[in-house]
C-alpha cells in the first residue's frame, strides 16, 4: 500500500506500474479468499490502464482474475464476459501457457451456461498448449484432462471422458500420492 502511493506520487494514476501494483494486491486479497477487496483491486488496475496503448497484458491478467472472482460468486455470464476479454486480448499469442489458463477458465463456465461444444473445444486447446509447454505428467494438464471429460460427459461422450479421467488419474497419482484428495476430485 506505501508503495502504491509512493508510485502514484511519481508516476500519476495511469501507468503500467500502478496497475501492476494493483494487479498484486488483487491476487493476494484473491488468495487470502477477500473476493470484493480483490474485485476492487483488479477493476483499479483495469482503469490505471485504460488509458495506455501497450497494456493489453496487465488488462487481460485483470480480467482473467475479475473471471474468476465472479465465477467463484456464481456470477457465471459475467465470468464468461470477462474471460472472453481477456481472451480476445490475448489472441495475439495463441499459443502460449498464459492463453491457456483463460481457455481452460472459459471453457469452465461455458460449460456451467450448457455452451457445452464451446467448452470442449476450449479445453481441448488448452490441453493441447498445456501439454506442449508443461508436459504430459504436469497437474495443469491432468485438470485440462479433468475439465475436457466433465464437458464429454455433458455431451454423453462416456469412453471419451473415462479414458481422460484414467489419465488424470494416474498424473495426480503420481504427483500427490494415490490416496490425495486431488486424486479423490
Amino acid at each position: 500500500s506505501e508503495a502504491l502511493k509512493i508510485f502514484k506520487e511519481n508516476l500519476g494514476e495511469s501507468h503500467g506500474e500502478i496497475a501492476s501494483c494493483l494487479c498484486s494486491i488483487g491476487t493476494a486479497y484473491d488468495e487470502m479468499a477477500e473476493d470484493e477487496l480483490a474485485f476492487s483491486y483488479f477493476n483499479q488496475a483495469l482503469n490505471a490502464v485504460a488509458e495506455i496503448c501497450d497494456a493489453d497484458e496487465i488488462r487481460a491478467a485483470s480480467l482473467h482474475n475479475i473471471g474468476i472472482i465472479l465465477a467463484k460468486k456464481n456470477d457465471i455470464e459475467n465470468a464468461a464476459k470477462a474471460f472472453q476479454e481477456a481472451l480476445d486480448l490475448k489472441a495475439s499469442n495463441r499459443d502460449s501457457i498464459d492463453i491457456s489458463d483463460t481457455q481452460y477458465c472459459l471453457a469452465n463456465v461455458l460449460r456451467l451456461m450448457n455452451s457445452i461444444g464451446e467448452a470442449i473445444e476450449l479445453h481441448k486447446e488448452a490441453l493441447y498448449i498445456r501439454t506442449k509447454y508443461l508436459g504430459p505428467d504436469h497437474v495443469d494438464v491432468a485438470n485440462s484432462m479433468f475439465g475436457l471429460a466433465q464437458a464429454l460427459v455433458e455431451r454423453n461422450e462416456h469412453n471419451d471422458a473415462i479414458s481422460l479421467l484414467d489419465e488424470c488419474i494416474g498424473i495426480r497419482s503420481t504427483i500427490h500420492g494415490e490416496k490425495s484428495d486431488a486424486v479423490a476430485d
